[in-house]
């Protein structure tokens, strides 16, 4: 784990932001729907 409190705080920002929210997310071809993309899991770590 990493004791970033800055990079948390920035993200956990981010998430009210639809926007910056949707970068986090891959469209999935088969379904049609969208999921986290690896990065949204890889940050979901740190907070």
């Amino acid at each position: 784990m990493r004791s970033n409190s800055t990079k948390c705080s920035l993200y956990k920002s981010d998430l009210l932001k639809p926007k910056k929210l949707s970068e986090y997310f891959s469209k999935d071809r088969h379904s049609g729907g969208f999921f986290p993309s690896k990065e949204y899991f890889r940050e979901l770590e740190y907070t």
